[in-house]
């Protein structure tokens, strides 16, 4: 038998491997990759007797990095809907 002349669609995007649908496969760090970010407040927090105040440079950086990766994943909702939706009208 002669090979499919149809390519298979590629599985993976700027280094992240992709679902069925096209959506990148995020690891549990991915899901919330402000981890990190969260840790270290809890960490002031405790280190400092949990007075806000001395915390502040902490919880900025994890609201920073949560809006940034907020964004992120409304763009891919954003790519991911508008795919489904031209492949929904193809004939």
């Amino acid at each position: 038998m002669a090979a499919s002349s149809k390519a298979e669609p590629s599985r993976v995007h700027l280094g992240m491997e992709l679902d069925e649908r096209g959506i990148p496969l995020l690891s549990p760090m991915q899901h919330n990759p402000c981890v990190k970010a969260k840790e270290a407040s809890f960490k002031c927090l405790h280190e400092n007797a949990f007075d806000n105040s001395k915390c502040e440079e902490f919880f900025s950086k994890y609201r920073e990095c949560k809006k940034f990766w907020g964004q992120q994943k409304q763009y891919f909702r954003e790519v991911s809907y508008k795919a489904s939706r031209k492949d929904m009208f193809k004939w």
